[in-house]
């Protein structure tokens, strides 16, 4: 790739023809634009994958953490003789409720 570089420079500075001059040296600063545009975007690119490894890092310890609070943990039993609460019992409770405050 350098040497055509080298090349297209050579022919630029030979060429006589100055619509062929300003053509190229239109062409080289179109290429020189590009890579600027390019530059931009990889430098944007390492910035949000630097930004999501340090995200994935903070994210992990709580993650860790999180694990060996529920392994420390072990979750309750429930009795069985308790009995669970349905709706059922919940709108008898509701009605004595609004009974008792009636009389």
């Amino acid at each position: 790739m350098l040497t055509h570089v080298a090349v297209a420079l050579a022919e630029l500075d030979s060429s006589n023809d100055p619509e062929e001059q300003r053509r190229r040296y239109e062409a080289y600063l179109a290429s020189q634009n590009l890579k600027f545009v390019m530059d931009i975007i990889v430098k944007l690119l390492e910035k949000l994958n630097e930004i999501d490894e340090r995200r994935t890092a903070q994210s992990f310890p709580d993650e860790v953490r999180n694990e060996s609070e529920r392994e420390a943990k072990p979750e309750p039993e429930t009795e069985p003789e308790q009995e669970e609460r349905t709706e059922e019992t919940e709108e008898q409770e509701q009605e004595q409720q609004m009974d008792e405050q009636t009389m």
